[in-house]
């Protein structure tokens, strides 16, 4: 019989001081790809996380408050962050079965699922205005106008 050993592993962020923010002990590694995003102004950060033989994916601020996230996932593949930190991508699979690219809005918390079987070589990509490419088709596109204009007064 064979047996993996057990790994701890444990995330930490620390501040400008060098003091400890917050930590994560499910942070782990999918199969392609860190196990931690930023956005390009360090404000959002998405994780990898998990817990038994669940995944999820979680967008959260750089304090460590949970915006957003998805989950579960049997395996995860890979996930994205726009350099924006608005939108994101995990795809994921279940064995012997096509995968899927999960999309979603963090700000608006809205979720899109796609086969990987419906995409130009099985592959796509989200920019920061919210549209989803595969090749140069258009497969989805986010309403960023409703979720992104500011509240009336009243």
């Amino acid at each position: 019989k064979s047996r993996t050993a057990d790994t701890r592993r444990v995330f930490r962020l620390y501040g400008t001081a060098g003091q400890e923010l917050w930590k994560d002990d499910g942070v782990d590694l999918p199969e392609r790809g860190e196990p931690v995003i930023f956005s390009a102004d360090g404000q959002t950060l998405l994780l990898a996380r998990r817990a038994a033989e669940d995944w999820s994916v979680e967008a959260r601020t750089w304090m460590g408050v949970i915006v957003a996230g998805v989950s579960p996932f049997p395996r995860l593949i890979s996930m994205a962050l726009t350099p924006n930190g608005r939108f994101a991508l995990a795809r994921w699979g279940v064995l012997d079965k096509s995968d899927t690219h999960t999309f979603f809005d963090i700000k608006a918390k809205k979720r899109q699922d796609v086969p990987a079987a419906t995409l130009m070589l099985g592959l796509a990509r989200i920019g920061d205005d919210g549209v989803v490419r595969s090749g140069s088709k258009v497969v989805l596109s986010f309403d960023t106008a409703l979720s992104s204009a500011p509240a009336a007064a009243r």
